[in-house]
């Protein structure tokens, strides 16, 4: 029977990174420390932080965190025979010829890089194979506190050390050893044997992934107003970016057919960022626009659609459907509170209710709580003693 493993999505409200926090399997072969524990990952631009919470037992032995972050990598640890010190004899699952564990590593799962702590240090190792120097030593994880009693311990990496440079996931496997090579049933990511598998062999058949829970791109303040010269300005702001190449500027005028007029240069900064830019050759009529940012790795993700109509200068409003929302584009109206209502084409209304609208074109969003079954809707916007409708329709 396949075992379910969960992990813990925590982001945060300002522009940062997710954490995950992945559970120990349970096991107490060496008295529950990492079976009982858990190690909570997060990163920022440059660095993946590690934190690792001890369950019931002491931390008297080493937790190896194999890391599988580009293509190749090892099977198992059956050419493993380094054992120049405690760590790596962890590491290597080899102490002896006699005192040795080899583990094999799950389908999917070939690590490149090892990181292995105990209560006084952390060493980040490439997996290089090859009898009694197996490791390529890159650095210390700087572990903050020492000491086999400590609750919770703490230590960084940085990406270059895993030979990651702009997708922050990778596969992680955990498993806790004596520096003599003697296996525990304790594993991260992994459900364990029943007992200790001590000097014999083990097949793991599941491990962890960290996505990097990068909080995606989000758009904010979209607007548009003409300027000077029948131009059309375009001002929009981020709350954080990361791996973003460029913004493409889109201008369609049919509100479906869109091509890219110009882009503009991401900041990738990691705070909220400010954009404008000007369309100074809009066409005649009507002019739809949207901002769509462009991933180095070639994900997108695009603003609502704003329409500024360069023929007339009365009100209007025209709104589709987004998800399970309504979008509600208003162009030429002045600043003020608008009652608001949706009704379908048997006059039933669905929804009710009033925008803020600062006075510029802009889009609103209506979150409509029932189900817009396909259908002709109409929208009516009740300005003063008139009213502005459109209608869409769903399929």
């Amino acid at each position: 029977m396949k075992k379910l493993y969960i992990f813990l999505l925590l982001c945060a409200t300002v522009p940062a990174f997710c954490q995950q926090t992945f559970p120990g399997n349970g096991k107490s072969g060496f008295g529950a420390a990492v079976g009982a524990g858990s190690l909570k990952i997060s990163n920022d631009a440059t660095t993946y932080s590690f934190t690792f919470t001890k369950g019931a037992g002491n931390f008297n032995d080493a937790l190896v965190i194999y890391i599988d972050s580009k293509a190749g990598g090892f099977s198992s640890t059956v050419g493993f025979q380094d054992n120049n010190d405690g760590l790596r004899t962890a590491t290597s699952g080899y102490s002896s010829a006699t005192n040795k564990s080899i583990l094999t590593f799950p389908a999917g799962f070939l690590p490149d890089y090892a990181v292995a702590f105990d209560q006084g240090f952390a060493a980040i190792v490439e997996l290089v194979n090859g009898g009694p120097v197996s490791f390529n030593y890159i650095g210390s994880g700087n572990l903050t506190p020492t000491g086999n009693m400590t609750p919770v311990f703490s230590f960084s990496v940085l990406k270059s050390q895993i030979g990651i440079t702009s997708d922050p996931s990778f596969k992680l496997l955990g498993t806790y050893n004596a520096t003599s090579a003697f296996r525990s049933n304790e594993f991260v990511g992994d459900a364990g044997p029943a007992a200790n598998p001590e000097f014999t062999d083990y097949t793991a058949t599941t491990f962890n992934t960290y996505t990097g829970g990068v909080l995606p791109l989000q758009f904010s303040n979209f607007s548009l107003k003409k300027s000077a010269g029948n131009a059309v300005q375009l001002s929009w702001n981020t709350a954080q970016e990361f791996n973003v190449s460029h913004f493409d500027i889109m201008r369609s005028s049919n509100g479906r057919n869109y091509t890219s007029i110009a882009t503009v240069a991401a900041k990738n900064t990691l705070v909220a960022n400010t954009y404008t830019t000007t369309d100074l050759n809009p066409a005649k009529g009507n002019n739809f626009y949207k901002i769509t940012s462009i991933d180095k790795d070639g994900k997108y993700t695009s603003t609502d659609i704003l329409r500024i109509d360069f023929n007339r200068t009365a009100s209007e409003i025209f709104a589709y459907k987004n998800g399970s929302d309504v979008r509600v584009n208003v162009a030429n109206l002045d600043k003020g509170n608008y009652p608001i209502r949706l009704m379908n084409a048997q006059g039933q209304q669905v929804y009710a209710g009033t925008i803020i609208h600062k006075g510029e074109n802009t889009s609103h969003t209506l979150t409509i709580s029932k189900t817009l079954v396909p259908g002709v809707y109409h929208l009516t916007l009740l300005k003063n003693d008139s009213r502005l409708i459109t209608s869409m329709i769903i399929q």
